[in-house]
């Protein structure tokens, strides 16, 4: 019987997001008669660590520190990789690729592959592009293999120094059994959240942060709503609700009171996502929005903007307008609304099947496990 190949994920997770639902997909999706995989999270337990237990993969909690460099959490991580000894370590994002990098190095593993999930720009925060200029130092030293998301998180790190030569592109992938357009739950879910069948919804699923620039989003929301009375956009994700009094004081000044719903952080983004006719995304800096993928999935036409690689995603069966320009995003989201109904749903399939061809889960997948013997060979 042939030994399987050891990987150990290592990831500073303490919230879900993108990065941690791709490790997530990755560990659902893998040849199990191939590859024992295991994760270490650097921080205490939460939502993310229970989630990879349900898949029934090993994870071992660190509980770093917030002064990650400076306490016994490196030691323990070090001790902890030598006692297991995998053929390959995986790390995912700034903090894990630096911290476990080092780790994985001092434990005396060879195979060492880092994963960079954003672009470097002027909206990282300070103490985030310390860190990645820490990882550029080392970047030659450690890393066998560079995993990005997307081909501007690539080029973006080419020019802060990052070593071009190891660095390839991995999307990331979706799973078509997960996200999907349910006509027979349309009307239900609508009526679910209050909703009538005789507005034109247009919605965005993300969270309330600088770089997802929601202001841009509800100024074009404003234009459109002065053109059409029929609109009403749906707001789903962390901070987008109705405590957050930055975002109330903002609509209430807009005259959007009554033109937005604020869902917050919801369990089936699926289900949000059925319920819109329209998925916008307003991002300033992206790396590889999963959520854009999902919208397609659920053959949701959509309009984003040019940031990250938002534009590769959609292709030509979407809109692209430039970051904080609200007139041409409110023009594009208008063409939408004024388009017949078999037109758009027709964008809507063919949204799909863009996702389908070149972004499906198990295609993404064979790519990390090709590469996993590519660098055992």
């Amino acid at each position: 019987m042939q030994k399987k190949i050891k990987i150990i994920h290592i990831i500073a997770a303490s919230k879900i997001g993108g990065t941690e639902i791709m490790l997530c997909k990755l560990l659902s999706a893998y040849d199990h008669a191939k590859y024992d995989m295991s994760v270490i999270s650097l921080l205490g337990l939460s939502d993310f660590s229970e989630k990879i237990k349900k898949l029934g993969v090993p994870i071992y909690c660190i509980n770093f520190k917030k002064n990650f460099l400076f306490n016994f959490g490196l030691f323990k991580l070090i001790y902890h990789l030598r006692k297991k000894s995998p053929d390959i370590v995986q790390t995912w994002m700034y903090n894990a690729d630096l911290i476990g990098g080092i780790a994985a190095k001092l434990a005396g593993i060879k195979l060492i592959v880092w994963n960079v999930r954003c672009c470097v720009d002027a909206h990282l925060r300070i103490f985030t592009k310390c860190i990645a200029s820490c990882c550029t130092f080392v970047s030659g030293l450690i890393p066998k293999v560079i995993v990005c998301c997307a081909n501007s998180a690539k080029s973006s790190h080419v020019a802060f120094g990052y070593v071009k030569q190891k660095m390839v592109v991995i999307p990331n992938g979706f799973d078509l059994q997960d996200f999907f357009y349910d006509n027979d739950v349309v009307a239900q879910l609508r009526m679910e959240f209050g909703l009538q069948d005789s507005h034109f919804f247009v919605g965005n699923l993300g969270r309330f942060a600088p770089e997802k620039d929601c202001s841009t989003f509800l100024l074009a929301a404003q234009i459109v709503c002065q053109k059409r009375d029929d609109v009403m956009f749906l707001f789903a994700g962390r901070g987008l609700d109705n405590n957050n009094d930055k975002l109330k004081q903002n609509l209430n000044n807009l005259g959007l009171v009554n033109k937005v719903r604020l869902f917050g952080e919801i369990n089936y983004p699926k289900n949000f996502l059925n319920v819109l006719d329209l998925f916008v995304s307003s991002s300033v800096t992206e790396g590889f929005p999963n959520v854009i993928g999902e919208a397609m999935a659920c053959e949701l036409p959509c309009v984003v903007t040019d940031a990250g690689d938002s534009a590769d995603i959609v292709g030509d069966v979407g809109y692209v307008v430039p970051s904080r320009s609200p007139e041409q995003l409110a023009q594009a989201i208008l063409k939408f609304i004024v388009m017949v109904d078999d037109q758009r749903k027709l964008i809507g399939k063919k949204s799909r099947k863009r996702v389908q061809d070149l972004y499906s889960l198990n295609k993404v997948v064979d790519q990390y496990q090709n590469l996993y013997s590519g660098l055992l060979k």
